[in-house]
């Protein structure tokens, strides 16, 4: 037996609607789907799910679906709603959970519906990408971007998680302001005063009050970078923020309320810090009502010349992007992602010369004829002068003269000063000794 419940709800439900299974007791099989709104489960026959069960109450068990994803709630019950082992009161529900009503076991199943295709958009308020994989990211961020639900955005470093959070916050309409808070670069010492807020006095250097950058996004947006960095103890409050909108300074009594749509980003992976005691299980489920994941560089290849020519505009630089160019781009893995396809793009364009991919480093190569083009075609001498034939040590070769002659150009034009010389390319000081030493030249 199938049913399909859809009551509205004062807000808009997430993206994924739920199946409601019954998998062990008298009414094995039987099934509730639910799209959005309110259920009921029990024996009497007014509820969304009639169960036959006697050890189950007339009305057991609430489920609703809502902005914060599926609330469960004990309706007083006889015997209670058990899950994971415990009695349950009121809690979120992930998909695969499995709640125990006397008899009857129940299994909470993403419902199935076809998948969307990507769609056509390549730009979403600063969101770039043409590729399957971003164009189906710029669906989802459109998408959810005017609700009010929660988004995780997960994604190497580098891949633009605060990019995607201001699309997120622009596409929202919300009047008030876009927060920053970087979880990972607060001092863990103060991160609960900078996050919350304090009150005069509350510690030695609490001179004056403090709203903290939860009060700050009140109306907008507060966007959580790095949120896997965020300590044990105060992840109950932001747990508090989520579920009463509200926040209590360090050192207050009383508590704010306050509007605030909460954006996280991690490059971890929280479910395994989750399993190491490290994140809170509930919060994990308050935060992911949506999940949104930002491809790699390496795996969204066929973006560079799209995100390369935006960079560039972006910063008001000009480059000359080949083929020969573009093609040693899409050599690399980019380990940086997005982040490092920007700072070789704009070094090249302020120094000139072609990219040196081949270790890591990215040192620049003067071209006296084109100082503001990586392109090397013309600068590549002809495969029948002292080349090797392998392909890997015949680039190797080429690039080393390359370096040579850009490291020699520098020290020129930094009278012989290996620090100028370093600022000027952007590269440690004892990096510019290694090539110094490398190609047996000598500085300052």
């Amino acid at each position: 037996m199938t049913l399909t419940r859809g009551v509205p709800g004062r807000e808009p439900g997430p993206s994924v609607a739920v199946a409601v299974v019954v998998v062990t007791g008298p009414d094995a099989g039987s099934r509730l789907e639910l799209t959005r709104g309110t259920a009921l489960i029990g024996t009497l026959d007014t509820c969304d799910l009639v169960l036959t069960d006697p050890t189950v109450s007339r009305q057991h068990l609430k489920l609703e679906l809502g902005a914060g994803g599926l609330k469960a709630t004990d309706l007083k019950s006889r015997n209670g709603v058990w899950f994971n082992g415990s009695k349950l009161t009121e809690a979120l529900m992930p998909i695969g959970a499995r709640l125990q009503l006397g008899d009857t076991e129940l299994r909470i199943d993403a419902l199935d519906r076809p998948k969307p295709q990507p769609g056509r958009e390549t730009e979403y308020h600063g969101l770039l990408g043409g590729s399957a994989a971003m164009r189906e990211v710029i669906s989802t961020v459109q998408k959810v971007a005017p609700t009010k639900v929660t988004v995780l955005i997960q994604g190497e470093t580098g891949t633009g998680k605060e990019v995607a959070a201001r699309a997120i916050h622009a596409g929202s309409g919300r009047k008030g302001e876009l927060i920053v808070f970087d979880a990972g670069a607060a001092s863990p010492g103060v991160i609960a005063s900078e996050l919350f807020g304090h009150v005069k006095g509350a510690f030695t250097d609490a001179r004056t009050d403090r709203p903290g950058a939860a009060v700050d996004a009140d109306g907008g947006t507060l966007f959580l970078d790095e949120i896997g960095e965020l300590d044990l103890s105060l992840q109950a409050s932001l747990l508090r923020l989520l579920e009463n909108h509200e926040v209590k300074p360090v050192g207050g009594s009383r508590s704010r309320k306050v509007d605030v749509r909460l954006v996280a980003a991690t490059n971890r992976d929280l479910q395994a810090e989750v399993n190491a005691g490290r994140f809170r299980q509930d919060l994990l489920f308050r935060l992911a009502v949506v999940t949104v994941v930002l491809p790699p560089l390496r795996e969204r290849l066929d973006d560079l010349p799209l995100l390369a020519r935006k960079l560039l505009d972006d910063a008001q630089l000009s480059l000359e992007l080949h083929d020969e160019t573009l093609a040693i781009l899409r050599s690399y893995t980019w380990p940086g992602n997005v982040r490092e396809l920007k700072n070789v793009l704009f070094r090249t364009a302020t120094l000139g010369g072609a990219p040196d991919l081949s270790s890591g480093s990215h040192t620049p190569i003067p071209r006296a004829t084109q100082p503001a083009a990586m392109a090397v075609k013309a600068a590549a001498p002809a495969l029948d002068d002292d080349l090797p034939p392998d392909y890997r040590r015949a680039r190797e070769s080429l690039l080393a003269r390359f370096e040579k002659q850009y490291v020699k150009d520098l020290l020129e034009k930094s009278g012989g000063n290996v620090s100028a010389a370093a600022r000027t390319a952007g590269i440690a000081r004892a990096h510019m000794y290694r090539l110094l030493n490398k190609h047996g030249l000598q500085g300052e």
